[in-house]
């Protein structure tokens, strides 16, 4: 479980289930889909998992197949769904996310600008 790195910043209370950290995300939906249909999302997918299980359990593909089964059912906010179809859109094409950059870094050298006081 510690080599999860958001099992490391969130702890295992907040996965709010019997089993915690990534072994939890696998085993707790099969108990009740509905209520634990968020948890698959509390991962990188990073493998890190993966590369230290003991008996070599391919955890962050059974993660990925359980996203999958979320999205599939309909457990998904809308929310997430449209920000997901936006950043794909946006990533497939590469015009529209040099634009978005553009304004992005535009906006943050602003802010930055603004937050600086000057010593006279």
């Amino acid at each position: 479980m510690n080599t999860c790195p958001v099992y490391r910043r969130s702890g295992g209370l907040a996965y709010g289930a019997t089993y915690s950290g990534p072994i939890g995300v696998i085993l707790d939906p099969t108990f009740d889909e509905f209520k634990y249909s968020e948890l698959p999302f509390h991962s990188t997918l990073c493998g890190s998992c993966s590369d230290v299980c003991p008996v070599k359990i391919a955890i962050s593909d059974q993660i990925f197949k359980w996203r999958r089964v979320m999205a599939k059912k309909g457990y998904l906010p809308w929310q997430n769904g449209l920000s997901f179809a936006v950043a794909g859109h946006v990533l497939g094409h590469p015009e529209e996310y040099h634009a978005i950059e553009k304004v992005a870094e535009r906006r943050w050298i602003s802010r930055r600008n603004s937050s600086c006081t000057t010593v006279p």
